[in-house]
């Protein structure tokens, strides 16, 4: 079922009281939008969608989302934090608590 935009009259879902064209965050997704900056509006796909569609748990995505936007964004501050979640898995899958111990 449509309706008519109260500000032109164009055809919008009845769900809607304005269209897109009056109004552009009417039909902006979540993803369309970002809050805290910019550093994601030029890759073809965010970091949290690349996470979702390969079910990542949430210290590998937030090692991809890191280390996506670390040199748009925090540097060091979000390599370190990449390092934190590395430490963080080689402790809860593989029982390493002194990451500093293990020898390459």
């Amino acid at each position: 079922m449509f309706s008519n935009c109260i500000t032109c009259g164009a055809a919008v879902d009845k769900s809607e009281s304005y269209c897109g064209k009056c109004h552009p965050k009417v039909n902006k997704k979540p993803l369309d939008e970002q809050a805290g900056g910019d550093h994601y509006k030029k890759y073809l796909i965010q970091p949290i969608e690349y996470c979702m569609v390969n079910k990542l748990n949430a210290c590998q995505a937030n090692i991809i989302k890191y280390a996506t936007r670390y040199a748009d964004k925090n540097g060091v501050e979000d390599l370190l934090k990449i390092k934190h979640y590395v430490d963080i898995i080689l402790q809860l899958e593989y029982s390493i608590n002194n990451p500093k111990e293990i020898e390459y």
